[in-house]
């Protein structure tokens, strides 16, 4: 099942059909503010354990985790984009601040 957001625009909503819908196809809509929603599911609230000893399988779940390891390749290759934003950033910062300085007029 897919996630498709959209923007309640003139008391409207328009949700741009997924490509692999063909015409005709049926779908529910349900309505679900994003801030009733944000972080977890519905079904794993149900399911969220806060017992002393659900916390502790919690716990022993995250610890189990692997590191995250990146070849060299990767790192140069993060590091690069990241320099990219950067520089993309600094270049818009005074173009950014100014749309946001407007919202607040």
């Amino acid at each position: 099942m897919k996630t498709i957001r959209t923007v309640v625009h003139d008391r409207r909503i328009e949700i741009p059909a997924p490509d692999d819908l063909a015409d005709g196809t049926e779908v529910v809509i349900e309505l679900t503010p994003a801030s009733e929603n944000i972080g977890l599911n519905a079904d794993i609230k149900e399911d969220w354990d806060d017992s002393p000893e659900g916390i502790e399988r919690w716990i022993e779940a995250v610890r189990g985790l692997k590191p995250l390891i990146f070849t060299e390749q990767e790192l140069a290759t993060l590091e690069a984009e990241k320099s990219v934003r950067r520089q993309w950033e600094s270049d818009h910062f005074f173009e950014n601040g100014d749309k946001l300085a407007k919202l607040w007029e």
